[in-house]
């Protein structure tokens, strides 16, 4: 048989030989039948291997064999029995009972198969469970509370009227006086022309956009001035111990309450001063139920003037973190430990360096009034052997003005996103129209807030 079947090849091929058109494709092959049949022999072997694997993969995973787990939710109890429907088949007959708690709460496809030779599949396209999302519920409480956030910043905007604050940023726009606090106790006026040359800086820096007046002004805190004036912030500095009259621990509560700010900067570089000790006393004393808390590296202090500046370090190299107390979410007191007075007594000139030469303060041509404006702590210009602090050089006093404009700047701003979506009238509660204010002092008022939204002794909520 197989000479038999050699001589027909051959004879296929002198006959390809003599022929044209699809027998020129068919010679080649039949010269390579070797070869043909080596790739039909292994092909039948992939084959045949391919079929096995598939045969056993369907065997493992269709059928419930010992060791084969059917993992199904919890059985709840069952619902009123259905009506049966009955599948007929030509073989067998597979039924498949499946209760409503199971379907609401499988999350997969279950698929059933019958182990038998005739296997019938029964597919369930199940729903996800869908967790109810948090959903606010307007209660007489919540009406309260947004009653009375709403009332304070209605209070809070007619106390800034005045500052003429606009824009964001770079941007920025104002015409404000800074005010030095005067304590009855303690050196408040210990850094007397650090102020005054923040100031320029500012003006500098913004181009006038924040118009600020060069000479601050000295604001006694145990008058009613604090709610006359209405500044954004007052500045209160010292380097020894101090205790507040009752009249102004009251007047400084009342202020922060109505939307105002303290910037406090220790005179005494460092923790545990006499400065130190006796500021953290006071506040206590002003917001008794606060505490200072670490100001956080990514907040927005540090990004408003200038983008990312950081802390800048202080006298003496000191790096402490800055501290603050916030009322109503925003920042009402402002603590710096590191000195940054000291660094603001000397003056930056146009290529921001320090200015070691004389300038006129007078401004005037006619009667000038030069004086050296590099501060008290350098002493003589250039030497070294004079100088007290020593890490004062161009780039810790850029720091630090930087520091100090991005802090004016956010003192003044702080409210303005949230007047911007303040609404016109208060929700409707009883409460909230029972509210009552009292005087603070020549016209300004204290919003008193209903002790049902858990107020504060400074009349806030955190």
């Amino acid at each position: 048989m197989p000479l038999d079947l050699e001589h027909k090849v051959e004879e296929l091929e002198k006959s390809a030989e003599s022929r044209k058109g699809i027998w020129l494709l068919v010679l080649p092959l039949l010269r390579s039948r070797y070869f043909l049949i080596s790739l039909f022999f292994y092909l039948s072997l992939l084959m045949i291997f391919a079929g096995y694997k598939i045969s056993s993969y369907i065997t493992i995973r269709g059928s419930f064999d010992e060791g084969t787990v059917l993992v199904l939710p919890p059985m709840a109890p069952p619902p009123p029995p259905m009506p049966k429907q009955e599948t007929k088949a030509e073989t067998k007959e597979v039924k498949v009972t499946t209760t409503a708690a199971q379907v609401k709460t499988a999350v997969t496809r279950i698929t059933v198969a019958a182990p038998s030779e005739f296997v019938r599949k029964e597919t369930l396209n199940v729903m996800p469970v869908l967790k109810m999302a948090e959903v606010k519920v307007r209660t007489d409480m919540s009406k309260k509370i947004e009653g009375a956030r709403i009332a304070r910043l209605q209070g809070v905007a007619k106390f800034q009227k005045d500052w003429g604050v606009s824009g964001s940023k770079r941007s920025t726009r104002a015409k404000f006086t800074i005010f030095q606090a005067k304590y009855l106790d303690g050196d408040w006026n210990c850094n007397p022309t650090s102020l005054q040359n923040m100031m320029l800086q500012i003006r500098a820096w913004s181009r006038d956009r924040i118009d600020a007046q060069v000479v601050p002004e000295v604001l006694d805190i145990g008058t009613d001035k604090l709610f006359t004036i209405k500044p954004p912030f007052v500045y209160l500095t010292g380097h020894k111990d101090f205790r507040l009259a009752d009249n102004e621990v009251k007047n400084l509560r009342d202020y922060l309450t109505l939307g105002g700010a303290i910037w406090a900067d220790s005179a005494l570089a460092g923790r545990r001063s006499r400065f130190d000790i006796a500021f953290r006393r006071e506040m206590k004393r002003v917001l008794p139920d606060r505490d200072f808390e670490i100001v956080p590296e990514n907040h927005e202090m540090f990004d408003t003037f200038f983008d990312n500046i950081g802390l800048p370090t202080g006298m003496n190299n000191y790096h402490e973190p800055i501290e603050m107390i916030n009322i109503g979410g925003k920042l009402a007191v402002l603590y710096t430990l590191n000195g940054y007075g000291h660094f603001w007594e000397a003056r930056l000139n146009r290529d921001g360096k320090i200015e070691w030469g004389r300038v006129n303060l007078a401004g005037r041509k006619e009667k000038p009034e030069w004086q050296y404006v590099h501060g008290p702590h350098l002493r003589v210009p250039r030497s070294e052997s004079s100088i007290i602090y020593r890490n004062i050089t161009d780039e810790t006093e850029r720091n630090t003005y930087k520091f100090g404009i991005n802090v004016v700047v956010h003192l003044l701003t702080r409210y303005q996103r949230d007047f911007m979506l303040l609404p016109k009238e208060l929700p409707t509660s009883p409460d909230v129209k029972n509210r009552t204010s009292r005087p603070a002092g020549n016209g300004a008022t204290v919003t008193n807030v209903p002790a049902s939204t858990n107020a504060t002794k400074a009349g806030v909520s955190k």
